[in-house]
């Protein structure tokens, strides 16, 4: 004898789609969790390492501008990396790597998207050897030509 129809609209009952459909589902769930228990590979870190994000929590708790290392170093080139400049707000210049808050001891000046950095005026890219001064753009001298034109 045939049991009543249910009365959802949705009925997602396993009763409805016989024993087997159930059994299915059960399988394939008793295979996938047998699976991933068979995996001996461990999944590692996906982002960072415990020793990265030790790295990146000391940094957020340094002062703007103080170089990571305990011996700080004068390195004879100043390479500006980059630069974020805020209408409202106090901006950003990446020297050698290492973000300088404007206003930080030591912080060079924005001008627009160039910093003056060392003295010297530079633009994203460009670096300036600190001993003598000189300026060395991303792009050597000479190494783009012009072509022959048509």
């Amino acid at each position: 004898m045939r049991s009543a129809p249910c009365p959802c609209v949705h009925c997602h009952h396993a009763s409805h789609f016989g024993g087997l459909a159930g059994a299915l589902v059960l399988g394939i769930g008793l295979w996938i969790v047998s699976d991933a228990a068979q995996a001996a590979e461990p999944l590692g870190t996906l982002l960072y390492s415990p020793a990265q994000r030790q790295a990146i929590a000391a940094a957020r708790k340094r002062p703007a501008g103080e170089s990571a290392s305990l011996i700080p170093l004068k390195p004879s080139t100043a390479r500006l990396d980059g630069v974020v400049a805020r209408e409202s707000a106090k901006g950003t210049a990446w020297v050698n790597g290492e973000p300088m808050a404007q206003g930080a001891p030591k912080a060079p000046l924005l001008r627009g998207t160039d910093a003056v950095v060392e003295g010297r005026r530079l633009r994203v890219g460009e670096s300036v050897d600190t001993t003598t001064g000189s300026k060395t753009d991303v792009v050597a001298p000479g190494a783009v030509r012009k072509g022959p034109t048509r």
